[in-house]
């Protein structure tokens, strides 16, 4: 026989529905952060076009090639997570926030080798992404850190 009154037991109740509804709640940083690598994974695209698409926009070599392939890869590979997070709100863990945070990566990575050019042919561009990057992984990096503390 339990020894609970009937009070004791109905807050029990109460609390582990709370635990269960909260449970399911996807994270407003989350959710930020998916939007965010949306966001940039667009802006990406864009500067990527611009700078393969017209002409004389810096020297052709092949640091400068390397640099527009991680732009390419950090842009798609932003859009394809930012999506996948906004999909999946409500999946904890797993590992598209460190995907989020590679590819802005990649794409700070070439806009500091583009940036530390005499001219890189893009005038801001690089500057630019490489806010939006930080920014990006700023966020990619709260939501690791929240998911980790919610275990």
């Amino acid at each position: 026989m339990s020894t609970e009154t009937p009070t004791e037991a109905g807050h029990a109740a109460e609390k582990v529905r709370r635990q269960n509804r909260t449970a399911n709640v996807a994270s407003p940083w989350r959710i930020t952060a998916g939007v965010v690598a949306l966001a940039f994974g667009a802006w990406g695209v864009l500067y990527a076009t611009v700078r393969l698409f017209t002409k004389g926009l810096g020297p052709s070599t092949p640091f400068v090639g390397w640099m527009n392939f991680l732009i390419i890869v950090g842009a798609i590979g932003c859009l394809v997570t930012g999506i996948v997070i906004i999909v999946k709100q409500r999946k904890r863990g797993g590992a598209t926030p460190w995907l989020v945070g590679s590819f802005a990566a990649a794409i700070l990575i070439a806009a500091l080798g583009l940036g530390g050019m005499d001219y890189s042919g893009t005038a801001g561009g690089d500057k630019i992404s490489m806010i939006a990057a930080l920014v990006t992984i700023a966020f990619a990096g709260v939501v690791i850190v929240l998911e980790k503390n919610r275990r």
